[in-house]
């Protein structure tokens, strides 16, 4: 079936829009949520950090706001995907109510 061509109602603009507002998002946040972030550099002279300087891979793996980047972006994943299958669940059932309106059989128990 053929998208007919009028201009898209305010909410599918708004569901497109934000679609490609959170792709944005998530190409950025997905380069970094392996990385350490940027403030908090190990050779900071306060010796409240001095530890970390003997391991900053383990600081950077355990860094608060990298971990909290990293279920960000799996949580914006998720939803993302939800968000998805939802949609396709709504584009089914409202092709095959059009088919039955127009006279159509959707399925082997229609036909009957």
């Amino acid at each position: 079936m053929r998208a007919p061509a009028r201009p898209l109602p305010p909410i599918v603009e708004d569901v497109a829009a934000e679609a490609l507002a959170l792709a944005s998002q998530l190409h950025t946040a997905r380069g970094f949520q392996w990385e350490a972030p940027p403030m908090g550099r190990y050779d900071s002279p306060d010796p409240a950090l001095d530890g970390f300087r003997n391991d900053p891979t383990g600081h950077a793996a355990a860094d608060p706001r990298r971990l909290a980047l990293r279920a960000a972006v799996v949580d914006a994943e998720l939803k993302l995907s939800a968000a998805t299958e939802t949609m396709k669940h709504a584009r089914t059932d409202l092709d095959h109510a059009l088919r039955r309106w127009q006279g159509e059989p959707t399925l082997a128990r229609d036909a009957a």
